[in-house]
């Protein structure tokens, strides 16, 4: 008598379904749960949203692992539209037999970008106000450094400066899943007047 082989049930599983873009992400594959077949075939794919042709992403590639258990996906600097995951799908074959499973990734990119208020080059000690704002919007946190040894947090800090010259300030977006963003800016604090102000007084013509 032959036996079928029992059926495979491949199950995807990764440490992050929402990895930042210009990172990598490891995949990997069980028999639901348990270790496959020694004499199993596995293809992994990486697919943009339809209708986009199977296995070929312009956001991510399969840079190692491929035909085994666990693969790495490295993704670039290009950040998929909302509402258009991409689908990594691995194919487990045996005995001409194939099976299937796939998983939807979303890409996280923020852009952090900030303004600040006066924008005429304001005198030492004088307030400035910073405005950070957020391009694919996400939750996470600000961090600052003023250019003058001291930093700051929040999204709309407020800073002053004890002495005149050119700064540059940046600012860092940290989202929850650790996907960072970074915008810096010149910032320009007139100069102290130094000196003592002196003038000569004329004669007054009226009294000679």
């Amino acid at each position: 008598n032959v036996f079928p082989f029992p059926t495979i049930i491949p199950i995807i599983t990764t440490s992050n379904q929402n990895p930042c873009v210009n990172s990598s992400t490891n995949f990997f594959v069980t028999d639901n749960g348990n270790a496959l077949p020694v004499d199993a075939e596995i293809t992994w794919t990486v697919s943009d949203f339809p209708p986009a042709q199977p296995g070929s992403s312009i956001y991510g590639s399969v840079v190692s692992g491929q035909g085994t258990n666990s693969m790495e996906i490295e993704w670039g600097k290009h950040f998929n539209p909302v509402g258009q995951p991409m689908e990594v799908k691995v194919e487990v074959k045996r005995c001409n037999i194939s099976y299937t499973q796939t998983m939807q990734v979303n890409l996280s990119a923020p852009s952090v970008s900030f303004t600040y208020t006066p924008t005429i080059p304001p005198c030492p000690g004088d307030q400035i106000d910073f405005f950070g704002s957020i391009l694919n919007a996400t939750n996470g946190s600000y961090s600052w450094n003023f250019g003058d040894g001291t930093i700051g947090s929040g999204q709309n800090p407020s800073h002053t400066y004890s002495s005149g010259g050119n700064y540059t300030v940046s600012v860092t977006f940290t989202n929850g899943i650790g996907c960072t963003s970074t915008s810096q800016q010149s910032i320009q604090i007139l100069e102290k007047p130094s000196g003592v102000l002196s003038f000569d007084k004329q004669p007054d013509p009226s009294t000679g």
